[in-house]
Formats: C-alpha cells, sequence, structure tokens
C-alpha cells in the first residue's frame, strides 16, 4: 500500500487528484441514482456522506494553484505539467466538486421513510439523471485524453439536448401535480440540471484544452 502526503504539493499529482474526485463524484451520482429508484434510504445516506471526501481531494487541488500563481512555477510531482494544463485541470475539479454536492442534495431527499414519489416522475429523473452521468463521463474522458477528434464531436451537444429535453418532460408533469410534493422533485430536478451544466462546462473546458494543445 502506498500512502501518499495530499498535504505535500510535490508528491501531489493533479491528473491523479481530479481523475480521484470524479471517481467518487461519479460514484455518488450512480448511487444517488439506485437509491432514487429504489427509494433506499440506508444507500442514499452512504453516498451523500462520500461528499466529504470529494471537498478534502479539491482543497489541495485549488492550494496548489495559488503557490502555482504566487510563485510562478509548476509543482506537481507529473514532470511535464505546464501552467495552462495545471489551470485547466484546476477548473474542471470545480465543477466535479459542485457535481458531488447537487448528487449529494438528490440523495439526502431520498431520505424518507414516508416518502411516496410517482413511478413514472422518478423513472423519468432516473433516465435524466444517467443522461448527465454519461455526459460528466465523456466529458472527463476528454479531459484526460487529449483527443482531438473527440473535441470536434457534437456528441456532447447533442447529450446536453437529451438531458434538457427529459427534464423538460419531466417539468410538464410536475405542474399538474400538488403543490408540495411538486416542490420535493423540483428540488431533484434542479438539481440533475445542474449537474447537466456543470457537466457541459467540464465538455467546454477539456475542448478548449485539448485545441490549445493541437496548436
Amino acid at each position: 500500500m502506498i500512502v501518499q502526503d495530499m498535504q505535500n504539493h510535490v508528491e501531489l499529482s493533479l491528473h491523479k487528484s481530479v481523475q480521484r474526485m470524479y471517481l467518487v463524484a461519479s460514484s455518488i451520482q450512480t448511487g444517488t441514482i439506485h437509491a432514487m429508484a429504489s427509494s433506499d434510504s440506508d444507500l442514499a445516506i452512504d453516498v451523500s456522506n462520500r461528499d466529504d471526501e470529494v471537498d478534502r481531494l479539491y482543497l489541495p487541488i485549488e492550494k496548489q494553484l495559488r503557490i502555482m500563481l504566487r510563485s510562478g512555477q509548476v509543482i506537481d510531482s507529473k514532470k511535464d505539467m505546464t501552467p495552462d494544463i495545471s489551470l485547466d485541470m484546476t477548473l474542471a475539479a470545480q465543477p466535479i466538486e459542485k457535481i458531488a454536492y447537487h448528487a449529494k442534495k438528490i440523495a439526502l431527499s431520498t431520505i424518507s421513510p414516508n416518502k411516496q414519489r410517482p413511478e413514472d416522475v422518478v423513472r423519468m429523473l432516473n433516465g435524466a439523471g444517467q443522461s448527465a452521468s454519461e455526459l460528466m463521463e465523456n466529458s472527463v474522458d476528454l479531459l484526460f485524453s487529449s483527443d482531438i477528434g473527440k473535441a470536434n464531436n457534437s456528441i456532447y451537444i447533442k447529450m446536453k439536448k437529451k438531458k434538457k429535453k427529459a427534464l423538460h418532460a419531466i417539468y410538464k408533469i410536475l405542474v399538474t401535480m400538488d403543490s408540495m410534493d411538486a416542490i420535493d422533485l423540483q428540488i431533484v430536478l434542479d438539481s440533475i440540471d445542474r449537474i447537466g451544466e456543470y457537466c457541459a462546462n467540464i465538455a467546454e473546458i477539456a475542448i478548449n484544452s485539448t485545441i490549445s494543445k493541437s496548436v
């Protein structure tokens, strides 16, 4: 077992730190979808607690960027790390942290022994959540692969439109429901929408980073 000192910024690898953030945030998002689909309060509690780990991973990343800005030096265990890549990684870490927060928010809304949600709406919310997860996976994949072919692919725009269409269909159902039930589901809907927007932000950062490397 290898122990890494996260406070030692010479040992810290931005690539690995951001990748760990993504893996934890992705597990929270996936667990949240399953918890919501099965009304599993225990799972919801478990995945919501993982958000603290994402926060712990983000803090040294932000601190390392501040050190770089003050000193003008890139301090990273990865020897070919450059200032622009360091900035891109830190910019991508910010929306990943927010994705984890909103996934936690959805999970916490599931924790209620007496909460009965319409099955059709839950099914549609799960579908929208899965679309957001796919967008996140593809965006982070581009961030690490720097594949110019993927950067020029319109798949990110198509996936964002698919997610928006699904959310709009859910919203039309919510406006016909009892206000208290609708408010609860609207919170979930809003968080899924936010997750999708943050995923799109990662994709934009990744595309700009990939194109800049090819120039």
